[in-house]
Formats: C-alpha cells, structure tokens, sequence
C-alpha cells in the first residue's frame, strides 16, 4: 500500500494577503476591506514577512457557488511562486463551505504553503491539532451561514406572506424605502408606468403582434431600467408577470398572492394577453414575412423544379437596383421582375368573372349558411356563461375553504386556484368570439359581395398582408410560373371547391355556368 506523503510545510519571508467582502453594500464601504488588510498587514509585521501582492474579492459571496476572480488569481500566483505565506482575516473570508475550503487548503499543504488567519493566530497548519482545529473554524463559518439563511428565508416568508415586492422593481414601478406594516415599498413611476400599460393593451387588441408592440412601444420611448432597448425575451417577461396586475409571485416557494401595490393593468387586459401568448386566442395581425414589394413571394412556384420563389434586390450592369423574384434551386426562373409578375397575376384575376346568377344567389346563401351555422350560437353563450357562474361559485367556495384553513384544501390552493383561473379565462374568451361571431354577418355579406365584384381591383388596392390572404383564398396550393409561358396552372379551382363546400351543395357550382375563367 502506498504510503501517504509527509506535509512539509514552510515558513516564508514573503506574504500574500486575501481580503474579502461578501456584498456590493460591503464593497461599497472602503472600512471593509482596509480594516481587513490593516489586520493583515498588522501579523506580517510581526513576524517580518514582507507583503508582496494583496488579492481581493469585493461583493463576491463565499457561500453561494460563484467564481471569485481575486480567489482564482490568488491560486494561479501561488502555484507558480510557492515560496510564499497566504494570510487572511478570518477562515469566514476564505470561504464558508467546509469542503470546497477543506480542498484549497490541502492543494496549500501540498505545495508546502504556510496559512494564517489574522484573528486566529493560534490555529497551526503544520501541525496536526491545528489542521483540526482549522476544520472546526470552516464548520462554524458554515453553521454561521447556515442560521443566517434560514432567518432571512424566513423573513423573506413573511415579507412575501403580507404581500411586499422583495425584489428591484419591475418596470413601471419604483421602489421606496418603508417598513410600516400594510405599507406597499413599489409604486408607480409616472410616465413609466403608462408606456406599459399601454403596450399590455396593444398585444390585448390582438391587432398586432408581440414584437410590433414592442417596436411601436420603443418608439415611444419605453426604455429597461438602465436605459436600453427591450429584447424581445425580456418584453415577453414583461407581459407575463402578475405583478402588473397588483400580484406578487414567489419562484421559490411556487406561490402567488396579492400584494400591497397598485396594479397598473387591468385582470381581463392580463388575461387576454396570457391567452394570446399561449396560442388559445387567435389575433388579427399576420405573421409579417414579406416586404411589402414582393407580395408573390413563396406564392409562384418554380415551373421546373416546384421550388417557392423568393425575392430580392439585384443590382445591374449600370448600377441600378431591381426586384426580382428567382428559383433559388434549379434556376429555371431568374430575375422575373417584380412588376411583370404582378401584371401577369393581375391579368389572371381580371378573367376571373362572376355570373349574375352567381352574383345574385351566393348572398343570399351565404346568410342562409350562416344562420344554419350559428343558429344555436344563442344556446351555446347561454350554457357558456352558465359554465362561468359554476367555476366562479366553485373558486369562491375554495377561497372560503382557504380563509378557513381547511387542511385538504391549504396544500392544493395553489394549483387549484390556476386550474379556475384557466377555466374562467377560457370561457370567457368563448363568450367573448361567439359574441363578436354573432355580429359579423352583415359584414360578411358586404365583403362577399364586394370581393366577388372586383378581385383584382381588391388586390391592387390592399397591402402586403390582405394581398396574400386573397391570394392564398384563391388559389390554396399557390401558381406555377414558366419564365416564357408565364403562369401555368391558370385553370387552378380550389376556390370554386372551397364555395362548393361551404354552400353544402345548395348551389350546384360549376366553372362554365357560375364561375367562367375563359381562355384567350
């Protein structure tokens, strides 16, 4: 068996001290750290050592599991020169955890460093008793440690138990120093506060997007705490903390309750954004892919190889910029200007030439469908808000359960409490589109008729987004274009099939009697 090897230890002329304190409060103190390395310097004068290098941690916590940078260097310098004494204050400052301190310690004995706390000279790392002794000191600095979590987790408890922000504020919010009882310590900060309610009431019209509002809010000035820009994920954050609704939520404990402080948004205007964010409540705005130049972008395909056309902008022999669309595959279609291909989709368009017949039955069955559609729109609200009452009668009887400290109820408060509130949102949401549904008819018959009158005049008029929805309606599958013959799959009937479908066969509809697309 391999004997275990001999510590030899030494004593040396020369001495690096290492300081620390463990918040930037501390940091902030310039005593912290002078009195530590005043007592430092104090032994090393004592015994003669001459100090060659002080290292220092300032702000950096022994006990939670960061990297000290002074710490680090102070290894590096101490494998390299060896011939060297390391004092510190107290075995606290050089660490708080038993084992990772014990580990430093012995790479010390190892490389035959001599160790001293200033406040506890006594202790003797070339001895056995005092590497016992050294051991203790780190297990009180720990236990220390330990206690003095457990006190501020359990007033961080309380804190969070009445209802105080126990963190910075959130944007639109500022915080202000108080410790009255009932007494809220964040309050709106003006002009703050009103950019973000706004931007929560933008994603809730569900008329643009997340990262429009964003853009738009920027623009108005909305700026983080430091004065940049959001990101995009601390946007999102933004609209999902219930704190802008008068709410403190604790990741720790999993838990969230109502706090002291003025909400800034209303419950209904945080629900539906919650809604939207989750994909449970469909919003208008398109998802924005194209420039506004390319429309048929991705919507001609490559007659060759089937590949969606992109577009972009090239630059000619004499300097000019163009738009084209191209094949990025096989090449077939190269350098299709942009305005050629919207003539030719525009000329398609204007053979597309509605019956009278048409023109005068598909109204009218439209509104039949319609009410066929929706005729029991009335008894489903009913039974939805019949639905409501239940789960709002169900979640005040938990509430009461809850008040009452009812031992079955208080473990399961917490995920029940969401389970409703999710119930409650979602129902509404129902009520809410069934009702907007049952309002939309008379719209529908205008636009209905107004599309079947003139599509390409609708086309040429919209923008990007509306242009593609009609495109997509028309034609589902998209258009194949040769670079010569143009578009080829002109006798595309997808729409005719969709009319087809939606009239459930009330109207026979055929391209030559309802519908004529006549080739020249």
């Amino acid at each position: 068996m391999k004997k275990k090897q001999r510590i030899k230890i030494k004593v040396s002329t020369n001495a690096f001290l290492y300081l620390r304190v463990s918040t930037e409060e501390q940091a902030r103190d310039t005593y912290a750290l002078e009195s530590q390395q005043r007592d430092c310097r104090r032994l090393c004068q004592e015994r003669g050592w001459t100090v060659v290098e002080v290292f220092s941690d300032a702000g950096f916590s022994a006990w939670a599991d960061v990297e000290r940078p002074g710490f680090l260097r102070m290894m590096m310098a101490i494998r390299t020169t060896r011939d060297v004494n390391l004092v510190f204050y107290d075995y606290s400052r050089f660490g708080r955890k038993v084992l990772p301190a014990l580990k430093a310690f012995e790479e010390l004995d190892g490389l035959g460093v001599f160790s001293i706390a200033a406040m506890n000279p006594l202790v003797d790392c070339m001895t056995a008793a005092g590497r016992t002794a050294r051991r203790d000191e780190l297990s009180k600095a720990e236990d220390f440690s330990d206690q003095q979590s457990e006190k501020t987790s359990a007033r961080m408890r309380a804190s969070f138990e009445e209802g105080r922000w126990g963190r910075p504020a959130p944007l639109g919010y500022q915080n202000v120093k108080t410790k009255i009882k009932g007494q809220p310590n964040i309050v709106p900060l003006p002009g703050e506060a009103e950019l973000v309610t706004k931007a929560f009431e933008l994603v809730s019209a569900g008329n643009s997007r997340p990262a429009e509002v964003l853009r738009t809010m920027t623009a108005m000035g909305l700026r983080s705490k430091k004065g940049n820009a959001l990101t995009a994920h601390t946007f999102l954050k933004l609209l999902r903390n219930p704190a802008y609704i008068g709410m403190v939520h604790s990741d720790k404990w999993r838990e969230t309750r109502p706090g002291l402080h003025q909400p800034i948004v209303s419950e209904n205007t945080f629900r539906n954004v919650q809604l939207i964010l989750k994909g449970k409540k469909p919003i208008a705005a398109p998802y924005q892919r194209n420039r506004a130049g390319f429309p048929l972008r991705r919507f001609f395909h490559c007659s060759e190889c089937g590949t969606p056309l992109t577009g972009g902008r090239s630059k000619s022999a004499t300097g000019k910029k163009y738009d084209y669309y191209n094949c990025y595959k096989c090449r077939a279609v190269r350098s299709l200007p942009v305005e050629k291909a919207a003539c030719d989709f525009a000329e398609l368009l204007s053979r597309l030439q509605p019956t009278p017949m048409l023109m005068s039955e598909f109204p009218a069955i439209l509104k039949e469908e319609w009410a066929k559609r929706t005729g029991d729109s009335a008894a489903a609200i009913a039974k939805l808000k019949m639905d409501l009452r239940e789960r709002r009668t169900a979640r005040e009887k938990l509430f009461e359960k809850y008040l009452n400290d009812d031992r079955n109820v208080v473990p399961i408060f917490e995920s029940m409490n969401r389970r409703f509130e999710e119930q409650i949102a979602g129902i509404e949401a129902q009520i809410e589109e069934a009702e907007m549904a049952r309002a939309t008819v008379e719209e529908l018959m205008e636009f209905s008729k107004s599309l079947l009158v003139n599509i390409p005049e609708a086309w040429r008029r919209a923008d990007v987004d509306q242009k593609q929805r009609v495109q997509n309606v028309l034609f589902p599958s998209g258009l194949k274009y040769h670079p010569e013959k143009g578009i080829l799959n002109s006798d595309n009937d997808c729409l005719f099939n969709q009319l087809e479908a939606f009239v459930s066969g009330k109207v026979f509809m055929v391209r030559p009697e309802r519908f004529e697309l006549p080739a020249y």
